[in-house]
């Protein structure tokens, strides 16, 4: 960096600008690939090895072309990091990652409308994805993240999500996406594979706050029985999620949407259920998560929990209660299709009853191993 700033210094948005003047064009300064800023709607890159400066009115142009460049028009770039300041960012249609290359924001504002305090959020103008992970070239692996930013879909993503995970001529691996706000899109983030041959895997979403969506804050989708596996969601915070439609604020639907964790999430007033996983999704560890108030579309309807004809699944430690209001109908539901779940040392409190637990084959877990009350 090339000044120290502690959390809530005041930067001005010719911040950028400034320091180019201070230290003269060309001046290789960054730790970063490139360094990304806006100043009277022009955004600049800044060369971190070079120090040369290119610029462009658009920024998802802008962005294309440098994530093109670090990952190499043949896929054989080294890869690399590009670093936004603080500030707000425009996109008409979406940023398409490559394998090896992280984008880092300055912070995740929290819905901060002051801009100038560390915080960096991207905004859509168009019914599109913010950020698509679209695997372009057969054989190349992804390996790459997003960090510490808001995406906000603006209530324009009305069909998509701010972030789409889509595999396609190759498989996908390790994408990591971590401390974001993924709001006001259909989906927060969607994870889908249709191909015939390729696997996603290793989708790791940690410390998000994924709220105000329209439909899923986390959809994995594999409704073509196609693999995706090994994922995990991890401290996320989601919040008034599935106002229009979907089944959950984490969505898991398919058959071969497995051995991924669900782990240490907060859920608050959310429009249907918490979690919801369904059509034989198995092997999901489901731990020590707090779901409050789910159910808040319709009375007596959803669960902060529910499971529907999936197999393989531990079930621990969650507290899902309603506390608020008496929406909730059950803590936890579990249909008689499913099978070998271990659901022990739960908290569960719905209006109609705590929890179902099923009657599915060789499942463990009932009310003497839970707490389950109305």
């Amino acid at each position: 960096m090339y000044n120290p700033i502690a959390p809530g210094d005041s930067i001005s948005s010719t911040w950028g600008n400034a320091v180019e003047k201070a230290l003269g064009y060309g001046t290789p300064a960054q730790a970063y690939n490139y360094v990304m800023w806006k100043d009277a709607g022009i955004y600049y890159a800044r060369n971190g090895l070079t120090g040369e400066r290119t610029e462009n009115a658009s920024f998802k142009i802008l962005m294309n072309d440098k994530i093109l460049e670090l990952y190499g028009s043949t896929g054989l770039g080294t890869g690399g990091s590009i670093y936004l300041y603080p500030g707000a960012y425009y996109v008409d249609g979406s940023i398409n990652m490559r394998p090896a290359v992280h984008i880092f924001g300055s912070a995740r504002n929290g819905y901060d409308t002051d801009l100038t305090k560390l915080s960096c959020q991207i905004n859509a103008t168009t019914d599109t994805s913010i950020f698509k992970f679209d695997f372009p070239d057969a054989g190349k692996s992804y390996h790459t993240g997003l960090h510490f930013m808001t995406l906000n879909g603006a209530n324009l993503a009305t069909t998509n999500p701010c972030i789409d995970i889509v595999c396609g001529t190759q498989n996908a691996a390790d994408i990591m996406l971590f401390d974001l706000g993924p709001i006001n899109a259909k989906y927060g983030i969607r994870v889908s594979n249709t191909h015939a041959s390729n696997s996603i895997w290793n989708v790791f979403i940690k410390r998000c706050f994924i709220e105000s969506n329209t439909y899923n804050g986390i959809l994995v989708d594999s409704s073509t029985d196609q693999n995706i596996f090994q994922c995990r969601f991890l401290e996320n915070h989601f919040y008034g999620n599935n106002t229009t439609g979907g089944n959950g604020a984490i969505e898991i639907d398919g058959h071969e949407t497995r051995g991924g964790i669900i782990s240490n999430n907060t859920f608050e007033l959310e429009n249907v259920n918490g979690i919801y996983l369904a059509d034989e999704a198995d092997g999901w560890v489901i731990a020590n998560n707090v779901i409050i108030d789910a159910g808040q579309k319709t009375t007596n309807t959803y669960s902060g929990i529910s499971l529907n004809d999936v197999d393989l699944c531990s079930v621990t430690g969650n507290v899902s209660i309603y506390r608020a209001n008496n929406k909730m109908k059950y803590g936890y539901y579990a249909d008689n299709n499913c099978t070998y779940l271990a659901v022990l040392g739960n908290v569960f409190k719905g209006q109609t009853a705590g929890a179902v637990f099923g009657t599915g084959t060789g499942n463990i877990g009932d009310a003497t191993m839970n707490v389950s009350t109305t």
